[in-house]
């Protein structure tokens, strides 16, 4: 939605999204978090049937600056997608699989509790995902983003959950928590199983300077993981390392947030202006997709509509009427098509049985459209 649209005297909030509380029997808190639904989300006429769901942890910091990716990169480079972000109320407890504070330098009250990353899943996968599939359109593909102690426990879930998540974006996870734990569950033989079909994004900053993150994440253990990953043989897997030469611990997961999205999505995008796609490509290109991330995802009616703009310039015009048709076959509710059909038909191609069809279909959608009852009205009189 465009800030013109939005603009009146006095301000108007832009809302990204809304914060909600869940209490969790399971760790006998109440939870926040924060959900991001995309824009046309509540028209239901055009939206697809259901989104993937990206799931991340370090709410608070994360959520404007991965909501913000999504929003401004769909349709037409990521698919569009429902943001959970998760807040934290003890993160020492909650991101780490095991008890162990040996690698921090000296003792920290924080990590006291560390150890409770398996009782923090089962929150996620037993109340947190099932209130989020019974209240939003979601798709069976969800995403987890994790950085630093997040990033641990997205890589760990991949072992201890292997069913949770289609994908993953670890960014300068803790790989060498508790003797590097983690990657000696990858390392195991069974774990190959565990990544078939998965997606896996590892990004790492340039880590010079002496924090906590460094002393439990040395460069033998990222490069160790790094090889073991690389060399997984499981059966379409995907995995991608970044390294991140000129960003810190802190400023890295905005960098990579964006990439790992670009990288786990590659098949999504379709270039309009070098691939010259017209109807028949949209539906094959996407077709191709929804195989890749195993469940249907439609062409998106917006970038159907430009691809059909782009032909109606060109004055192509059967090319152009083939895309909206395409639209009218993906979002028989979306009246904008069958007005646009109509005009085609009447204006370009002279078919008046068609052209009042197309009509006549519009107004089943939107009966009170006194300029579409005005067309009919006009072609019926020419006969």
């Amino acid at each position: 939605m465009s800030i013109n649209a939005l603009a009146q005297e006095g301000g108007t909030d832009i809302v990204i999204g809304k914060s909600h509380v869940i209490h969790s029997k399971i760790l006998n808190e109440k939870r926040h978090y924060a959900v991001y639904l995309p824009d046309g989300y509540s028209n239901k006429s055009s939206h697809p049937k259901s989104y993937p769901v990206m799931y991340v942890l370090d709410g608070e910091s994360h959520f404007h600056s991965v909501s913000g990716i999504v929003d401004a990169r769909s349709p037409f480079y990521l698919p569009q997608m429902i943001v959970v972000a998760i807040g934290n109320t003890d993160r020492w407890r909650d991101l780490t699989p095991t008890s162990n504070d040996s690698l921090l330098e000296k003792p920290n009250s924080k990590a006291n509790t560390t150890g409770g990353g398996e009782e923090f899943l089962d929150f996620i996968e037993k109340e947190l995902i099932p209130h989020i599939d019974k209240t939003y359109l979601t798709a069976p593909f969800r995403l987890f983003v994790g950085h630093s102690l997040g990033g641990l426990l997205a890589l760990y879930s991949a072992y201890s959950r292997p069913g949770l998540f289609n994908a993953f974006i670890a960014i300068d996870p803790t790989v060498g928590w508790d003797d590097n734990m983690v990657i000696k569950k990858f390392e195991e033989e069974g774990m190959q199983s565990k990544l078939v079909n998965k997606s896996i994004l590892l990004g790492i900053s340039n880590r010079v300077t002496e924090n906590s993150f460094k002393r439990l994440t040395t460069d033998r253990a990222v490069d160790r993981i790094v090889t073991t990953l690389q060399t997984s043989g499981a059966s379409e897997f995907r995995f991608n390392y970044e390294k991140y030469e000129t960003e810190t611990h802190g400023s890295v997961p905005l960098f990579a947030e964006l990439d790992g999205l670009h990288f786990i999505f590659e098949k999504y995008r379709i270039n309009i202006e070098s691939d010259n796609p017209d109807a028949a490509k949209l539906k094959t290109h996407f077709e191709r997709f929804s195989e890749d991330v195993h469940f249907s995802f439609p062409p998106p009616e917006v970038v159907v509509n430009v691809v059909a703009y782009n032909f109606m310039m060109q004055e192509e015009y059967d090319k152009a009427l083939e895309c909206y048709l395409l639209n009218i076959e993906n979002y028989p509710k979306s009246s904008s098509a069958y007005l646009t059909v109509g005009d085609i038909y009447r204006d370009k191609k002279g078919d008046r049985k068609k052209a009042l069809e197309y009509y006549e279909r519009y107004l089943k959608i939107n009966p009170g459209a006194t300029t579409v009852k005005n067309r009919i009205k006009a072609l019926t009189e020419d006969d």
